[in-house]
């Protein structure tokens, strides 16, 4: 009883440590896949993804020496499809990769090797003829039937075994609803979204002969000689791409101009400084992911782009800024708030990065094969430009109206209004109790109905009275007049 109860113990706890901890599959023998799949008449060894978006079949006749007859079938509704031979990961591989030609209605084949984990160059000595049957059919699929004469068997880095039956094999898929269409076979690519590898029997096709050399893929074609290993999505290092954009594009268009409005507008000093920083840093990420996604393409990794050499150039001299802007205003508070020599050109330098790097981000979209997003950058572009200049007109309208009927202080007062603006009583309705008198100042000899005026000669309107000037004068003009007399 001990020992039935231990052996049932037993077997649950391998069951349940195979359901939770399953182990890698391997790759089954071909020769075991062929009994589960029907025939595919040409004799040769066919590799069909679950999802039917791409297929590859291949033969490798003793007839052909050292060449190889292959077919890749792939959806239109991917940007690209591609086997690689030799290898199970990309370095070392020799890749067959197949897009839509520039016109869209034939295919373009691109035949090329990898050296790493990285975008894979082409390989222009591999010879081969295209057959036919190559072109895009009405059910949405590029096909490729092609004989390769030579180097398709070795290149640099690699190999195929004509007689192996479990020859390693890769495929990859790019992205979806973005078709390449160019006749280079040189275009760049993006990167891969689908990948998986698989194992194939090359050894069951060395006897075929006659018209059975050549491959065929339809939609009735389904593996054989073949078995997929593994297959997932290709990993989030398509997304470095896109946080660097929008960490670039959110300092360039968020943080950089708003602390431009802040300290122009507000005069928010602190403020100014800790955005600029906060930018500096999201600046930095955006250049590190920049970098690390530059080494994932051929046309990325030499850094000879103008969006490169133009990004790179704002990051440097966004350092100069750093170090300008912190001079500038350690020495305007230790001044007491004195302007330095050093304020007009960090404001013309921070003016400058802003729009030199806008510009680069206006490279970037194309240059990432995402030239679409460019008018999503433009309007961002024109919505940020008229805040910001809005708010500057805004302020400044503000000043003028404050401004405006108060004098200046090339507009001082005369002497005269002077003088009899001490005389008069505030008027009401400005703060005081007081009946206003509303009389004319006395300097000027003037008296209130029911009083004697006194006489009023000409010396006493001379320079040195209204001036306020004390002492005798001889500058007797005449002798005295009443105001009556005057008119």
């Amino acid at each position: 009883m001990r020992l039935s109860a231990l052996t049932r113990a037993f077997g649950a706890a391998s069951v349940a440590f195979a359901t939770f901890f399953p182990l890698p599959t391997v790759a089954q023998s071909s020769s075991n896949n062929d009994n589960n799949n029907n025939d595919n008449s040409h004799g040769q060894s066919t590799f069909v993804t679950k999802d039917n978006l791409l297929a590859f079949a291949i033969t490798a006749p003793d007839s052909a020496g050292r060449g190889l007859y292959f077919s890749l079938r792939v959806h239109t509704s991917r940007a690209w499809g591609a086997v690689g031979l030799g290898k199970e990961d990309m370095p070392g591989s020799l890749i067959f990769l197949l897009h839509l030609n520039a016109a869209g209605d034939n295919v373009t084949f691109s035949p090329r090797t990898a050296r790493g984990r990285y975008e894979p160059e082409h390989f222009a000595a591999l010879e081969y003829d295209l057959l036919d049957g190559t072109g895009v059919d009405e059910g949405g699929y590029m096909t490729l039937n092609a004989r390769c004469r030579d180097h398709c068997r070795s290149w640099p880095g690699g190999a195929v075994d004509a007689f192996d039956p479990d020859q390693k094999a890769i495929y990859a898929l790019g992205a979806l609803g973005a078709p390449v269409r160019d006749d280079d076979p040189d275009a760049p690519l993006g990167i891969h979204r689908d990948v998986g590898v698989f194992h194939i029997d090359l050894r069951r096709t060395n006897d075929v002969a006659g018209e059975e050399v050549a491959t065929r893929l339809d939609d009735d074609s389904v593996t054989r000689g073949a078995v997929l290993v593994r297959s997932g999505r290709g990993g989030n290092r398509h997304l470095q791409s896109t946080f660097h954009a929008i960490f670039m594009i959110f300092a360039f268009l968020g943080l950089l101009p708003a602390g431009i409005v802040l300290i122009h507008i507000g005069g928010w000093v602190r403020w100014h400084i800790f955005i600029q920083v906060v930018a500096f840093v999201f600046v930095v990420v955006g250049v590190g992911l920049g970098v690390s996604t530059s080494l994932l393409y051929q046309r990325a990794r030499n850094f000879r782009d103008p969006h490169q050499i133009i990004g790179l150039f704002v990051f440097g001299v966004f350092l100069i800024q750093l170090g300008l802007g912190f001079t500038h205003h350690t020495r305007f508070k230790k001044n007491a708030g004195v302007p330095t020599k050093l304020a007009l050109p960090h404001m013309i330098l921070g003016h400058f990065i802003v729009t030199l790097g806008i510009s680069s981000a206006f490279l970037g979209f194309p240059f990432a094969l995402k030239g679409q997003y460019m008018y999503v950058l433009l309007g961002l572009t024109i919505l940020v430009t008229t805040v910001v200049f809005g708010l500057m007109f805004f302020k400044k309208w503000l000043q003028r109206r404050a401004n405006r009927g108060q004098p200046t202080s090339s507009q001082q007062q005369q002497p005269w209004r002077a003088q009899a603006g001490a005389n008069v009583a505030p008027r009401a309705g400005w703060g005081s109790t007081e009946t206003p008198t509303h009389s004319p100042p006395r300097a000027f000899g003037y008296q209130p109905t029911g009083q004697s005026s006194p006489q009023i000669r000409l010396s006493d309107m001379s320079s040195q009275t209204s001036l306020g000037g004390g002492g005798p004068t001889n500058d007797d003009l005449g002798p005295a007049h009443t105001p009556k007399a005057m008119l």
